[in-house]
C-alpha cells in the first residue's frame, strides 16, 4: 500500500490520542466544528477502557495524509479501534470485548437486546450555546461481504433527547 492510504487512530502522533473520553467529547467532538462550544457533563464511555489500553474500543482519528472526508474525530468499534486505520488488515477484524449489548441502541433498531453484542457507546449531556447543532458521522461495516450479512449484523445510533423526556431521536437514519 503506498503512504497516505490509511487514517491515522490512536497514534502517538497526535497529542488527542492520549485524550481521556471527556477530552475527546468538549476537545474533538463539540469544539471540533469552529467557534462552537456547549457546556458538557456526565461523559461516560462503555467498555470503559483506559486510555493507555491498545485494545480500547475507542479514541481519536486523524485523516492524515489520506482524502478522507472528515479531519479528525472520534471512532468507536465494536472491537479494537486501531483496527479502523493504521494498516490493512488482511483478514476479517477480530477484536472482542465481551461486552453484550446496549438497551438504547436495540430499541433505536428495533432488535432484542440479547441479540447484541460488543457494544460501545459514549453518553454525555449537554448544553449548547448556539441554535443550531450539527454531527457529521460515517458508519462503516466490515460485515458487509462474504457471509457476514447473513449472520452478523453491525448497528449505529446517534440518539438525542430533552432532559426529562424518555423517549430519544435517532439523528442517524438512512
Amino acid at each position: 500500500m503506498k503512504a497516505g492510504a490509511f487514517i491515522n487512530v490512536n497514534t502517538a502522533q497526535y497529542p488527542e490520542s492520549n485524550f481521556s473520553i471527556e477530552q475527546l467529547i468538549t476537545n474533538v467532538l463539540i469544539s471540533g466544528g469552529g467557534n462552537c462550544s456547549a457546556n458538557v457533563s456526565n461523559v461516560t464511555v462503555s467498555p470503559n477502557l483506559a486510555v493507555s489500553n491498545q485494545n480500547r474500543s475507542w479514541g481519536y482519528f486523524n485523516k492524515g495524509t489520506t482524502a478522507f472526508p472528515f479531519d479528525d474525530g472520534i471512532v468507536l468499534m465494536t472491537g479494537y479501534a486501531r483496527e479502523a486505520g493504521n494498516a490493512l488488515i488482511g483478514s476479517p477484524l477480530s477484536g472482542v470485548l465481551n461486552t453484550g449489548g446496549d438497551t438504547d441502541l436495540a430499541s433505536a433498531i428495533g432488535v432484542n437486546n440479547s441479540k447484541l453484542s460488543d457494544a460501545t457507546y459514549i453518553e454525555f449531556d449537554f448544553v449548547p450555546v448556539t441554535s443550531q447543532l450539527t454531527f457529521n458521522y460515517i458508519f462503516a461495516s466490515e460485515e458487509y461481504s462474504g457471509g457476514y450479512p447473513c449472520q452478523y449484523s453491525d448497528g449505529f445510533a446517534l440518539l438525542i433527547k430533552k432532559v426529562g423526556d424518555p423517549t430519544y431521536t435517532n439523528l442517524a437514519i438512512l
